[in-house]
């Protein structure tokens, strides 16, 4: 299946940014065509994962290509939708513990706001590593804190 996301950051110092992701992955969808009405069938596993970006190199801070690398963790819950002409049927199956390890860019659009996309690999608990992109939308406020 597909995998895709959208991210929210803020950044707490030059070089470090707190990122919040909603993560979809193994996006799945069945349509079944059959005598006298048809059905579909979507399954998907939906993440909220809390963690950090650490921007580098040292030379690119305060320009407008940001490259980072990215570490986050939290919970998967598995979706099952199930339609027909009759009745839809939602189920949460069960809800894993992952992660997802990554590299991205942010493009600074100015000082408050950024946008960014991230490759990157997710890990979850009864799964095989899926590969996906996420989008990202990023801000800050206030004088901020310059890295050591």
């Amino acid at each position: 299946g597909a995998q895709g996301g959208m991210a929210f950051a803020h950044w707490i110092r030059e070089d470090v940014a707190l990122d919040v992701q909603f993560l979809a992955t193994d996006i799945d969808v069945v349509t079944v065509a059959s005598v006298p009405f048809e059905s579909t069938q979507t399954r998907s596993s939906l993440g909220l994962l809390f963690g950090a970006r650490y921007y580098f190199p040292k030379a690119t801070f305060g320009g407008t290509f940001r490259p980072y690398v990215a570490a986050a963790l939290g919970p998967f819950s598995e979706y099952y939708v199930y339609t027909d002409l009759y009745r839809t049927e939602v189920r949460n199956n069960r809800t894993h513990f992952g992660g997802q390890l990554g590299g991205g860019v942010d493009f600074q659009l100015s000082r408050l706001c950024s946008l960014g996309v991230r490759l990157g690999v997710t890990f979850r608990d009864g799964y095989a590593p899926s590969f996906g992109t996420t989008f990202g939308f990023g801000f800050a406020w206030g004088k901020g804190k310059t890295s050591p």
